[in-house]
């Protein structure tokens, strides 16, 4: 919901209620309205989650928001042991949907510190090189993986009258991509 993210709990409540009114197996309804509600056990909507979640034809990625769902619910009312069955098999389910490979991450990292480390004089002369270019605009890069607080970063740079936040770009990644194939096919 548009309103979970700009801190409208309120309004972002009534649209997961309503959401879950219209359709009662929409899942992420359920993980949204945990992040804007402290639910109570005795709620209605937390039986519907577990007999939901008994459904056999239930996809993988809808059971990882119910898991999370019910987890906050035990969290919000103090079962530890249940909180953390309930996270621990939303974050089982999620690892299995996404299949992270560590060693391609780390394989991509170490071609990412061999094309900076080659590259990093002519870099380092671009970046001192004097300019008699006058801006009135100075741009403000953040950058950093996901989960590591740059859009954080941006909404409080942003909330200074001078500063204008323009969202998240993927240009950067998007020419670090086209680099590294590159750069992958020619030494294949």
């Amino acid at each position: 919901s548009h309103y979970l993210w700009t801190g409208e709990r309120q309004k972002s409540s009534q649209h997961f209620r309503k959401s879950l009114e219209i359709n009662p197996t929409y899942c992420q309804a359920y993980y949204g309205l945990s992040r804007v509600e402290n639910l109570n056990l005795d709620d209605p909507l937390f039986t519907q989650a577990m007999n939901l979640l008994k459904k056999e034809n239930l996809p993988d990625d809808e059971k990882v928001f119910l898991h999370f769902f019910i987890a906050k619910m035990y969290e919000n009312n103090s079962n530890t042991e249940l909180f953390f069955k309930y996270l621990n098999q939303g974050c089982l389910i999620q690892k299995k949907l996404n299949q992270y490979n560590f060693d391609y991450t780390r394989n991509l990292q170490q071609k990412i510190e061999n094309i900076y480390g080659k590259h990093s004089s002519v870099l380092n002369e671009i970046i001192n090189k004097p300019s008699d270019i006058k801006a009135e605009i100075t741009p403000i890069f953040i950058i950093g993986m996901p989960r590591s607080g740059t859009s954080l970063i941006e909404q409080i740079l942003s909330g200074h009258s001078m500063i204008f936040g323009a969202g998240e770009l993927s240009i950067i990644n998007d020419e670090m991509e086209k680099i590294l194939l590159f750069r992958i096919t020619i030494t294949l």
